[in-house]
């Protein structure tokens, strides 16, 4: 068998090289338009619906748990089915 070296063994293949990089760079480039695209859809929905969300935070941090009526069964109208008739 031949004695194998990096001069005999290295070849660089021109149409390979730049199919491999076209490809890689095109990619590339698409993932960040798409990346810039959905931060920029993710920004307009926020702003959009800046009060929406503003309202639900604030009943989220600033609600205070109501102590005058236990939640028991009893009290409770999710869920209830009327068996009077």
């Amino acid at each position: 068998m031949k004695e194998q070296n990096f001069k005999k063994h290295a070849r660089y293949v021109p149409g390979f090289h730049f199919l491999t990089l076209s490809i890689i760079v095109a990619s590339l480039v698409i993932a960040i338009i798409l990346l810039v695209g959905l931060i920029v859809l993710l920004a307009v929905f926020i702003y959009r619906n800046r009060v929406k969300i503003r309202r639900a935070y604030s009943a989220y941090v600033y609600e205070k748990p109501s102590t005058s009526t236990p939640s028991t069964p009893e009290n409770s109208t999710v869920g209830e089915v009327d068996l009077s008739s």
